[in-house]
């Protein structure tokens, strides 16, 4: 997914790992971070065994040039990459025995801040759609 306020970096996620690569103005990889998801390790914890825990997609929060959204069926984390590729800045969980569908983030009125008028949503496994204002 390509950042749209840093056209040279982009999001790439497998199904357990998310890289943001920045590219120079040759193609050439300039700076490569790993977001560290620790999914093996949420995996072993999950005692419901029921469903295994998927990346399903990473997307930039718009109108923020270092927040990136990790989106699995258990959780929905916020990464600030300008400040810890490690620690998200905001993390949601899906409810017990529920899975995650989608999530996505959105702004109003252009004039967001991390904590303030931003607006989360997410669709549940149930039809369910709960949407968080910080």
């Amino acid at each position: 997914m390509t950042n749209t306020y840093l056209v040279a970096q982009v999001a790439v996620c497998g199904r357990k790992q998310c890289h943001v690569i920045t590219f120079g103005s040759t193609g050439n990889i300039i700076q490569r971070v790993v977001v560290e998801l620790s999914l093996d390790i949420l995996q072993q914890q999950d005692e419901s065994g029921t469903d295994r825990l998927t990346l399903l997609k990473v997307d930039w929060v718009p109108e923020f040039q270092f927040l990136l959204t990790v989106v699995t069926n258990k959780f929905v984390k916020i990464y600030d990459l300008s400040k810890d590729n490690i620690c998200p800045v905001y993390n949601a969980n899906a409810p017990m025995g529920g899975s995650i569908k989608d999530a996505t983030a959105a702004t109003r009125d252009g004039k967001s801040t991390v904590f303030g008028n931003q607006h989360y949503c997410f669709k549940f496994q149930c039809r369910f759609v709960f949407t968080q204002n910080s």
